[in-house]
């Protein structure tokens, strides 16, 4: 009697671990909002878009494009969405906050997720939204001047994208490449096209070898 208590007791310990264990693998890890940081294609690494939003019932891309999902599965890091016309696709984690696409004849593209608790709603990257990034964009301003006079007007961007740019320039004095890029890559799409103040200005000089920014140049600045 003892003994059928005893093993009662561990069969009854494994299905905890076991239901346990399937909480865990549930998917629920991939519900969320995810940027588009990059995509590999033969080794040159290229910006792309757009955001990915996640639930459990729909994949939304961008503000057009709703997607039913049937199921959500999970083995280990691999994450797959089955939508309801039988079209799987699986993500693969690299952490807790970065996963990528492999998609055949193209390549791998990688997303980070968004931290969407900011005030406002604004979508910021979670690794972004931990840097004091508004600090150093009021750093790079110049002290207030107290004048009858005017300064005078500074070789700067216009103001629909003059905030990504000084974040771009802000990251790069902080040595983040990659958030550079990707702030420098919103002010092209809002429409700047100041490429001699990026020749100008010596902090862009790291970025002068970097693929993705000779791609940001060719794509904004040909004819």
């Amino acid at each position: 009697m003892r003994r059928r208590l005893l093993v009662r007791k561990a069969l009854l310990g494994i299905l905890a671990l076991m239901l346990s264990a399937c909480a865990r693998e549930d998917g629920s890890r991939i519900l969320g909002t995810w940027r588009a940081e990059r995509m590999e294609v033969m080794s040159f690494k290229l910006p792309v878009g757009p955001e990915l939003r996640i639930g459990r019932d729909e994949l939304r891309t961008g503000d057009d494009i709703r997607l039913p999902i049937a199921a959500i599965t999970q083995d280990g890091d691999e994450v797959t969405l089955d939508t309801e016309s039988m079209i799987g696709m699986t993500f693969y984690f690299v952490d807790a906050d970065r996963m990528y696409l492999d998609l055949p004849l193209i390549g791998h593209i990688y997303y980070r997720r968004v931290d969407e608790s900011l005030a406002g709603g604004t979508v910021n990257d979670s690794a972004t939204a931990r840097q004091p990034a508004p600090a150093a964009v009021r750093q790079a301003d110049p002290p207030p001047q107290v004048s009858a006079v005017p300064p005078p007007v500074r070789d700067t961007v216009a103001p629909a994208y003059s905030e990504d740019y000084r974040q771009a320039l802000a990251l790069l004095r902080e040595r983040d490449r990659d958030g550079a890029v990707r702030s420098l890559n919103r002010a092209f799409g809002n429409g700047f096209r100041d490429t001699g103040l990026l020749a100008r200005t010596p902090e862009f000089d790291v970025l002068k070898d970097d693929v993705r920014y000779q791609a940001l140049l060719a794509r904004y600045t040909s004819p």
